[in-house]
């Protein structure tokens, strides 16, 4: 078993890091937890982002879990990213975080419904989206016309239906969200998966480089 020292760690983690990319090829993503951890503290984030990577594509439930703490240094790459014109691959984590922070993300959208000329609701209208939430940086633009996901049209009167899309959703790997853009239809598509299968769609990772 490795054993690095935590104050060997955070006193001289360049020390720490070489003992433990040395003990990569023999113990793994254990080794490869603490490297990542040193990584972060020599302030080396892509070197630490690659580590993350790697740990994450091999590494048990636990050690991924212990990744928590420096998943900040994870650079583009790891992200959610669209993977053609209007379709898009995206974390669960991240998807659990908006649909927890759903009311927070409707206070600062503008939604109402979309009146047909017979007064029926036709879907929902987005008057205003801030750019810095998920639908905003994943597709959506202000003035879009949602009108069906996952084929159930909208039909009702704006934030209560959502939330309730919102808990009908959260476990879906899939979703369509059919709408109109200037008046031309549009689809957009989401894939979405767990961190782990999102980081081996990326990969595969190569084994981490030793350091210099």
């Amino acid at each position: 078993m490795l054993v690095v020292s935590t104050l060997c760690q955070k006193r001289n983690p360049e020390a720490a890091a070489k003992r433990y990319a040395a003990g990569l090829a023999r113990y793994g993503a254990p080794a490869g937890l603490g490297l990542a951890r040193c990584l972060e503290r020599l302030g080396r984030r892509e070197d630490a982002a690659l580590t993350c990577a790697w740990v994450l594509a091999q590494g048990t439930a636990g050690e991924r879990e212990a990744l928590a703490g420096i998943r900040r240094c994870q650079p583009a790459w790891l992200e959610s990213r669209e993977l053609s014109e209007g379709r898009w691959l995206l974390s669960r984590d991240e998807v659990a975080q908006a649909m927890a922070g759903a009311f927070r993300i409707l206070s600062q959208a503008k939604i109402e419904p979309y009146l047909e000329r017979d007064g029926s609701v036709g879907g929902l209208l987005l008057r205003h989206l801030d750019p810095g939430t998920l639908p905003a940086r994943r597709g959506l633009k202000p003035y879009d016309l949602i009108r069906r996901i996952n084929g159930r049209a909208l039909t009702s009167s704006g934030a209560e239906e959502i939330l309730s899309l919102a808990g009908a959703l959260k476990d879906e790997r899939r979703i369509t969200v059919e709408l109109e853009r200037v008046g031309a239809p549009l689809t957009l598509e989401y894939e979405i998966l767990p961190e782990r299968e999102l980081v081996l769609a990326r990969g595969p990772f190569p084994f981490p480089e030793p350091l210099p």
